[in-house]
């Protein structure tokens, strides 16, 4: 049972006990504010993947772990996203890129060379448009799936991680997950750098609350090409001097607590 299903059962019995037991305008408004909380309770879980209020998702590895992944979402990029690999091989890091459908068949040979070097490409679905998350589960399990084939048919495998747009959850998000098989992946670390303009708030934001497990969030797509670079540059170098390994997603879902 969900935390969303634990809530909505929670608020329909409290709800129905105000009905039965309070009159007038007192019990309206009482009323009011119990479906306002329970509004905002749902506000909040759609927003936070890593509360898994409505499905399960993976947003830390093993805290017990000195292994961290770094994130990259909405690419694959014709300008940025060779560059981040270059600087990717230079460093020896291997990171999971959760791509965006419409990019994958548009810059085939970027999803190549990232399977070829050792990263593992993703599923972010098809098109990730403002509204996505919130289509039927059925045509959003039609845009993982297709996102799915496109990469399997350029990297022989099939994606089994998916990263929902924008990291916004809901029963629809998570039926599609479930009907696709998809493990729904998130973060605890968002390096909240699509409006970066230097790297110095990022690159704070991220050191300063990585930790044994962290999955971080960043983008290759839609930000600045040598801001992304320098983002990093430093977070590698500090992470590494404190004793942190750069793994894959899907070796982190490996260390992770039973």
């Amino acid at each position: 049972m969900t935390k969303f299903t634990v809530v909505t059962i929670v608020f329909l019995l409290i709800l129905a006990f105000v009905m039965v037991f309070s009159t007038g305008a007192p019990g309206l408004v009482l009323a009011a504010s119990i479906c306002l909380a329970y509004l905002i309770v749902l506000g909040i879980g759609v927003s936070f993947i890593k509360l898994n209020f409505f499905t399960k998702a993976f947003s830390r590895g093993n805290p017990s772990e000195k292994t961290v992944a770094l994130t990259y979402d909405d690419g694959p990029d014709p300008e940025n996203t060779p560059r981040l690999l270059d600087e990717l091989s230079k460093l020896q890091v291997k990171a999971s890129f959760f791509c965006i459908g419409e990019n994958v068949e548009k810059h085939a040979g970027l999803i190549t060379q990232m399977a070829d070097e050792g990263h593992l490409v993703c599923n972010h679905t098809y098109r990730h448009g403002r509204w996505t998350n919130f289509l039927t589960p059925g045509k959003l399990a039609a845009e993982i799936s297709r996102t799915a084939e496109s990469i399997e048919k350029i990297t022989g495998e099939r994606p089994a991680f998916y990263r929902p747009p924008m990291g916004l959850t809901n029963p629809r998000t998570a039926k599609a997950a479930k009907t696709t098989g998809s493990a729904v992946v998130g973060w605890d670390v968002r390096g909240l750098d699509r409006k970066a303009t230097s790297p110095g708030k990022t690159i704070k934001r991220i050191t300063g609350k990585a930790r044994n497990g962290s999955i971080i969030a960043l983008h290759d797509s839609g930000v600045d090409g040598k801001v992304m670079i320098a983002v990093l540059r430093e977070i590698v170098d500090n992470l590494r001097k404190r004793g942190f390994t750069f793994v894959r997603i899907d070796e982190l879902y490996s260390q992770r607590e039973a």
